[in-house]
């Protein structure tokens, strides 16, 4: 498990997997997302986001993340 912030809210990471990409924007940044997961990138490639949590919910998938929350999920925005 990792935490990170996320607009002001500190979350928990439950599942993600590295994988080698090249990146042109900060570590933190979404590059992309889907029902697959978040794309976030690193100083060594990306991390998919597949699980996680806000405080006081429940572990969610990603997939049912973005059905309840999508507004507040979108490219170029950054976990610090």
């Amino acid at each position: 498990m990792a935490f990170t912030t996320y607009h002001h809210a500190v979350v928990r990471i439950f599942a993600a997997t590295a994988f080698p990409a090249n990146n042109s924007v900060p570590p933190g940044t979404i590059v992309s997302l889907d029902r697959q997961g978040i794309d976030v990138a690193t100083a060594d490639g990306c991390l998919r986001i597949t699980q996680l949590q806000f405080p006081g919910g429940k572990i969610i998938a990603v997939k049912d993340l973005l059905n309840a929350q999508d507004k507040i999920w979108q490219v170029g925005h950054c976990f610090i």
